[in-house]
C-alpha cells in the first residue's frame, strides 16, 4: 500500500518483522518506568483530541475502553 506523503513523496508501509515480538518488547518498555507510561497515558489523549473514540484508542493500545475512558 502506498500514498502521498508529505512533500507529494510515496510513502511505502512499513513491514515489521516479528511484529509480535516488537509489541511485547514495546510493551514492557511502557511499564518500565512512571514516565512512560505517562507518554503513553498523553498519546492516547492526543489520539481522543483528534476525533478517536475511547473505544478506538483502546483497541489500539490493547486496552480496555474504561481504562482509556478514566
Amino acid at each position: 500500500m502506498t500514498g502521498q506523503g508529505y512533500g507529494g513523496t510515496v510513502m511505502r508501509k512499513l513491514v515489521i518483522a516479528d511484529a509480535d515480538v516488537m509489541r511485547l518488547a514495546i510493551q514492557q518498555e511502557i511499564a518500565r518506568s512512571d514516565e512512560s507510561r505517562s507518554d503513553h497515558r498523553l498519546h492516547g489523549l492526543l489520539l481522543v483530541t483528534d476525533g478517536h473514540s475511547c473505544q478506538q484508542v483502546a483497541d489500539l493500545f490493547g486496552e480496555d475502553r474504561r481504562t482509556v475512558q478514566r
